[in-house]
């Protein structure tokens, strides 16, 4: 499962950042920058990831 379904997933479950951070093994900053990636309500991964493609086509 890719890692933005599962920061997705973890979050939608109410984890806290720490905790989620902590089961990925990463950086409570890495995952709290993606949960702050084109947010209009709720996180989604898919949102998040063609919001990377817009930002890398547009440099």
């Amino acid at each position: 499962m890719e890692e933005r379904s599962k920061i997705e997933i973890l979050h939608q479950e109410g984890y806290p950042i720490s905790q989620g951070a902590k089961r990925l093994n990463c950086q409570c900053s890495s995952f709290y920058r993606e949960l702050g990636r084109c947010i209009s309500g709720a996180y989604k991964a898919s949102s998040a990831a063609e919001c990377i493609v817009l930002i890398s086509c547009t440099v």
